[in-house]
């Protein structure tokens, strides 16, 4: 344990120093074109403060693989993000290459960790009418999702219709283009799952659970469940819910549906799941109905809005701060980082 808390100080003084030498160096260097013309020679300054801070974080990617893989992982994942941070801005699927190296280390880690992310987007048929406009915005959500927060699984709902969903073909093409290669995505009824498979293993592949309520006129409320896995890990698998419960006039969702809804997925779920969507549901239902229930854990953030919750089930999460909200007026991505602890 010294040995290691004493590696990782000298990393720590040694990431200090270069960070010294270069903003030296830069200061040296560029002082005669700064001299010159102040605003060419502050854009070549910054030019050359990234290229010497990306080599720094590429040198400490190699020094901590030789040191100790389990001791420095946030550190190589850091280095690796950051040295490619521009490429994947413009793609979201390049992200897949920049998480490939930290996934194979965190196979070896203990807690195992994945990011789940679930999403109400309200996208109906007639945005394909202003296709461009819509898809630039959803690209920027799922960008963000994807290549910066690094999800791992994102459940989206309210993809259309329910039991119509949205036209197949151009809806899966277009999240093609969004997603890139390395993705696998199922759309079923209004319910989308967006799968990274660099990372996750889908043990039990997406499928329509219900209907959630034996009460006449409501058969179509079902949810979206499938089962995933760390990739090459000894983790237990996920199950995961996609549930989303409309409330309206023409869909009124009582109490006694809200109940219902609720102790069906407890029911129907195994001891190692998470459930998301927009359960359109309050903390004094979810109370009521859930209280007996052991090891069940509620997700939100501070500013959460009415059905953006995260109910896990002895699952080990925590809500990561998410302001994506750009396709959906009345909702906002849900995010949940989960850790799974490892027993040889």
């Amino acid at each position: 344990m010294q040995a290691l808390l004493l590696w990782s100080l000298l990393l720590l003084l040694l990431l200090v120093l270069l960070l010294l030498t270069a903003v030296a160096l830069v200061v040296v260097f560029g002082s005669d074109r700064l001299r010159q013309d102040p605003l060419v020679g502050m854009a070549a300054r910054a030019e050359q403060c990234w290229k010497v801070c990306r080599c720094i974080l590429l040198v400490i990617d190699k020094i901590a693989l030789h040191v100790n893989p389990h001791l420095f992982l946030d550190a190589r994942s850091l280095a690796a993000f950051v040295a490619s941070s521009r490429a994947t801005s413009r793609h979201p699927s390049l992200a897949c290459k920049v998480a490939g190296r930290r996934v194979l280390l965190s196979r070896c880690a203990n807690p195992v960790k994945c990011v789940i992310a679930f999403y109400n987007i309200g996208w109906t048929t007639s945005r394909f009418n202003r296709l461009q406009q819509h898809e630039r915005t959803l690209t920027a959500d799922l960008r963000t999702a994807l290549a910066h927060m690094m999800a791992d699984v994102v459940l989206l709902c309210e993809c259309g219709e329910i039991e119509e969903g949205l036209p197949r073909e151009e809806w899966l093409a277009m999240l093609g283009r969004i997603c890139g290669p390395g993705f696998a995505v199922e759309h079923q009824s209004h319910y989308t799952s967006i799968v990274r498979q660099e990372t996750m293993e889908v043990t039990q592949q997406p499928t329509l659970w219900g209907p959630l309520t034996f009460v006449r006129g409501h058969e179509y409320r079902k949810c979206q469940y499938l089962q995933v896995r760390v990739k090459d890990s000894a983790a237990k698998p996920i199950d995961i819910v996609n549930c989303h419960s409309p409330g309206s006039r023409r869909r009124p969702l009582t109490v006694t549906i809200r109940e219902h809804i609720l102790k069906w997925l407890v029911d129907n779920t195994s001891n190692n799941a998470i459930i998301g969507g927009d359960l359109n549901i309050n903390l004094i239902t979810l109370d009521m109905v859930l209280k007996h229930t052991p090891d069940i854990k509620y997700l939100m953030e501070p500013n959460w809005k009415h059905g953006d919750i995260i109910v896990t089930r002895s699952l080990n999460a925590d809500s990561m701060a998410c302001e994506i909200n750009s396709t959906s007026d009345e909702h906002k991505m849900c995010v949940a980082m989960v850790k799974q602890e490892v027993i040889a």
